[in-house]
């Protein structure tokens, strides 16, 4: 061990403060989860908001482009817009089969394979 002392300005001191855990009531714990559903399907609910803003041209007022208004608004390039866009697509045709109530994507990039595949065969995937 080293007689060396460090210089005062090479130690830091953290304090952490300890909070006191509590138990959620059965109420919070549905909108914990309710909440915590609507995250996971941010995705899904721009794609499908992506879709209507440029289907419906309401962009038209500040824009000439979807494109330019994606750019703008949010940041997204045209492929990133599109990409929501046909993941919401998908994830719509995949909430026709049963099975996938459970097992719902939470990221676009989950579903970005099946994009190039036909309906029927995304559902089979």
């Amino acid at each position: 061990m080293s007689d060396k002392q460090l210089p005062s300005e090479d130690i830091n001191i953290t304090s952490v403060e300890i909070i006191e855990s509590q138990e959620l009531t059965e109420d919070e714990e549905q909108q914990r989860l309710y909440l915590e559903r609507k995250v996971e399907r941010a995705f899904y609910e721009a794609g499908k908001a992506l879709m209507e803003l440029r289907d419906r041209r309401l962009y038209r007022s500040t824009h000439k482009t979807f494109e330019e208004y994606c750019r703008d608004r949010f940041g997204y390039n045209r492929s990133r817009s599109y990409q929501f866009i046909d993941a919401a697509i998908v994830v719509d045709n995949l909430l026709e089969c049963p099975q996938i109530v459970d097992i719902f994507p939470i990221r676009e990039g989950q579903v970005r394979p099946l994009t190039s595949l036909e309906p029927s065969q995304q559902r089979e995937v």
